[in-house]
């Protein structure tokens, strides 16, 4: 049976898997999700595992120049970086299909959504960019002491793997603290180095249920005038698919009165 290959939801890893699965002939799939269950056992092989030297000896010169093509596209690495985060079940398959349109009819082509492909690929990048700003906007955060750092914990759920960009944008916007970002059930740490590490959220989540939600309701209420409720503009601006872990989401009707 031919090897798996594994990508990172990074553009250069995941052209990298893509160009050894065409020359292989194999499969493609992100790290991150876990092989389905099946009778026989599949060989799952990382693409880092091959180095750069290893990379330009195995691939045919038609494969080697389309992956060179790619990489000096900055406009193309900027909507794969975020379109291979988006958190849907086609999200490899709609990346590698653009990919080989590029291959067939140029970057320009994917870039200017000339093809179906093209177009879930750059709606795909749009939905996580616009979750992106929206969520920067949405976490509230409590402060907690771990160990010897204070650190901020701050929740947050999206179907997206944005928990890291997310990370890294509180860390830079509040340097001395720690961010602790809580995501589906894990807790997004962020590291000395800049890195983003995973932990048990558990230990955290006592933080959030601290007196500062109660205190950030009544700031909240403070400033609404009931006369000047507009519940069609508040779903505009807060869809309600938010609604179950934004605290003042908890003041709303059932038609975000």
């Amino acid at each position: 049976m031919s090897p798996f290959l594994l990508a990172e939801r990074e553009p250069r890893s995941f052209l990298r898997a893509v160009c050894l699965a065409w020359h292989r002939g194999s499969g493609i799939a992100f790290a991150d999700v876990p092989a389905p269950p099946g009778l026989f056992a599949q060989q799952r092989v990382h693409e880092s595992e091959v180095s750069q030297p290893e990379l330009r000896k195995e691939l045919p010169a038609e494969l080697l120049d389309f992956w060179r093509k790619c990489r000096r596209s900055a406009s193309l690495e900027r909507r794969l970086f975020f379109a291979l985060r988006h958190g849907g079940a086609d999200t490899a398959q709609v990346a590698e299909q653009a990919l080989g349109d590029i291959r067939q009819y140029g970057v320009r082509y994917v870039l200017n959504k000339a093809s179906d492909a093209g177009r879930a690929l750059a709606s795909q990048a749009r939905q996580v960019m616009v979750e992106l700003h929206r969520l920067k906007g949405l976490i509230r955060f409590v402060p907690m002491q771990a160990a010897e750092e204070e650190v901020l914990v701050g929740r947050a759920e999206t179907p997206h793997h944005i928990a890291d960009l997310l990370v890294r944008h509180f860390r830079e916007r509040f340097a001395q603290y720690g961010i602790v970002l809580l995501v589906r059930g894990c807790a997004f740490v962020s590291g000395e180095e800049g890195e983003v590490l995973t932990d048990d959220a558990e230990p955290y989540r006592q933080a959030l249920a601290s007196d500062f939600e109660r205190f950030w309701l009544t700031y909240y209420g403070s400033q609404s005038i009931a006369r000047r409720a507009n519940p069609r503009l508040r779903q505009q601006r807060l869809p309600k698919k938010y609604w179950s872990w934004v605290r003042e989401a908890t003041q709303f009707g059932s038609d975000g009165s």
